[in-house]
């Protein structure tokens, strides 16, 4: 669906990071042109989080963050898409860390409409 808007990409980068039974769930990466430019957007999508692991989630994802610029190596917009309700001081943790928390988010309507609706926006 993305593909009407711009090139969009599976990865598997942040699979690294998870146990091996978490490592075939991808990643999405895409590109949208428009007269400004190109605007990249990385997703990384984690289902069903539990509260007491929230916090080093925010930590893990500021790792994910580094680790994808340096192998992408283009500026990018990160986003977090999850189908658990996040509190808002989690949102706007991950906010000043650069990384756009999408949420809940349950099946992939939901998360191209969240990504139409963010990438418009900017």
């Amino acid at each position: 669906m993305l593909s009407l808007h711009g090139e969009s990409e599976v990865l598997y980068l942040t699979a690294e990071f998870s146990p091996f039974s978490n490592r075939q769930k991808p990643d999405l990466l895409f590109r949208r042109s428009d007269q400004i430019g190109i605007q990249t957007f990385f997703v990384e999508y984690k289902e069903n989080i539990n509260q007491n692991d929230i916090n080093q989630l925010c930590k893990d994802l500021v790792e994910h963050q580094d680790f994808v610029q340096d192998a992408i190596l283009e500026k990018y917009v990160f986003i977090f898409a999850t189908n658990t309700a996040l509190k808002p001081e989690i949102i706007e943790e991950l906010k000043l860390n650069q990384i756009i928390a999408i949420c809940p988010i349950d099946d992939e309507t939901d998360l191209y409409s969240a990504i139409l609706k963010l990438i418009k926006s900017r």
